[in-house]
């Protein structure tokens, strides 16, 4: 499995940590010593906040999702892990997103982006699975995948495709996003 990295610190003033990367809040080692949200947590701030969530897609256990709960944040999960509902590639779903953000309820769109299909360690690997794409001409897919890596090539480069669209829409609506990826991968 992928150890997914942001590529972004958070801020200039979070501690820096081990490998130069801060870690997610929610597993930040200081969080799990608070009583209350931190002074920065937005529902603590400002009022304008309120009723505002935090959109976590490819949401794999939901960590982030649970920690803004538990400290004051309203925060709605979405992974396929969690069936057809948290499904971003389905309609349905995705209408239900753009609806959120165009009504004005989202406060931060965060992706964890499945990296399995654009992770250059891919290419390390001597038992492992081989590269599916290559920066350049082939970042769609390499000419040569059997059915089974074309099919899961195509399958990254929809969601993909779908995140990018979901980005552009949110910021042009003054959403603020988060891309959690490693900076290595091919995303």
């Amino acid at each position: 499995s992928c150890r997914r990295q942001s590529s972004r610190r958070a801020s200039s003033s979070s501690p820096p940590c081990e490998g130069g990367v801060a870690p997610t809040p929610a597993r930040h080692p200081a969080w799990s010593k608070l009583s209350r949200p931190p002074s920065f947590v937005p529902s603590s701030i400002d009022p304008n906040f309120a009723g505002k969530m935090v959109l976590e897609i490819f949401a794999g256990s939901a960590e982030l999702s649970q920690g803004c709960r538990r400290h004051g944040l309203s925060s709605l999960a979405f992974d396929i892990l969690n069936g057809a509902s948290g499904d971003i590639s389905r309609r349905s779903v995705l209408q239900s997103i753009y609806s959120l953000i165009r009504q004005g309820k989202v406060l931060i769109l965060w992706f964890a982006f499945p990296c399995s299909t654009f992770s250059r360690a891919r290419r390390f690997k001597r038992d492992g699975p081989g590269p599916l794409r290559e920066p350049g001409e082939n970042i769609y897919g390499m000419p040569d995948l059997s059915d089974v890596d074309r099919q899961k090539a195509s399958a990254a480069n929809k969601l993909a495709i779908i995140m990018c669209n979901l980005l552009r829409f949110a910021v042009h609506r003054g959403v603020s996003c988060v891309v959690e990826n490693p900076m290595t991968s091919m995303l």
